[in-house]
């Protein structure tokens, strides 16, 4: 046996890696991601465009790996713990010949088009791998994509399927349900989908086996659809004409005010001034 080194330096390597994600401002033809809308501010927005403000942001090594981690998840999910069971539909394409199966075609629906894994493909091949649609509505400026849609004995119709991987600390504070963002998530896609309820699996990163995993059932609530499409609209009025939405900061000197790229633009002169410390006063 060689010698063994206890490092090569690659985790050195890997902590150097990052990625510049700096947003633009919206147009009044921009869209929203339904995965971050339950940070949207409307108001910031709107004064991001007016005042062509660029939100800035590097994503770290760390945050990086935690992305990866999730996307590995999704894969797993996906292709091979849910498909063998009957209960996952959607579009899946063969890895062979490049066939797309459960694909929108023509004036199909997402849930007329949308299919279990076939066993195989034309060509012969068993080989797939699932394709998330992507969902939109051009009036309200929303787009996403849903980790399927899935049927469960004793429930009618498609529900929305979400997975989402969790560290440890967050799983042990979902005794009272899901993570109110991933609820805004699963009822922007409830709405886009016009079904009724969602299914959100938690897996945690620091678990093992099924006991690692955790599930909600969200019926939908068109209360929350309606003020979802409110603020949508408040930001379309305000991309298109400079009309303001209403703040969502109570104070200038809030958490989420202080990090705000438009905090001096949305508080019009009213941003308390720091003293050489740091402090506010």
């Amino acid at each position: 046996m060689g010698k063994i080194s206890k490092s090569s330096g690659l985790i050195q390597i890997i902590r150097k890696k990052n990625r510049n994600e700096s947003a633009e401002p919206l147009e009044s033809y921009g869209s929203v991601r339904a995965s971050s809308y339950h940070s949207l501010c409307a108001r910031e927005e709107v004064l991001r465009s007016l005042h062509k403000v660029v939100r800035p942001t590097v994503v770290n090594a760390d945050q990086l790996l935690t992305f990866n981690h999730g996307t590995g998840l999704h894969y797993a999910i996906q292709n091979e713990v849910l498909p063998d069971l009957g209960i996952l539909y959607g579009s899946w394409l063969c890895l062979n010949c490049g066939v797309v199966y459960g694909a929108q075609n023509g004036r199909e629906s997402v849930l007329e088009s949308a299919v279990l894994r076939p066993l195989d493909c034309e060509c012969g091949s068993p080989e797939f791998l699932f394709r998330e649609y992507a969902l939109s509505n051009g009036k309200y400026g929303i787009t996403g994509h849903c980790d399927g849609l899935i049927k469960l004995p004793g429930r009618e119709g498609f529900g929305v399927f979400e997975a989402k991987s969790i560290g440890a600390y967050q799983a042990h504070r979902l005794t009272d349900g899901p993570k109110p963002e991933h609820v805004l998530q699963v009822h922007v896609y409830m709405w886009l989908l016009d079904l009724r309820w969602s299914l959100i699996l938690y897996w945690n990163k620091s678990g093992d086996g099924v006991s690692a995993l955790t599930e909600f059932i969200v019926e939908r609530d068109d209360r929350v659809v309606s003020e979802i499409q409110a603020n949508l609209e408040s930001l379309r009025v305000g991309l298109s004409g400079g009309d303001l939405p209403q703040r969502v900061c109570k104070a200038s000197d809030c958490d989420r005010a202080l990090s705000c790229c438009v905090r001096t633009f949305c508080f019009e002169g009213h941003v308390p001034k720091k003293d050489a410390y740091g402090d506010l006063f």
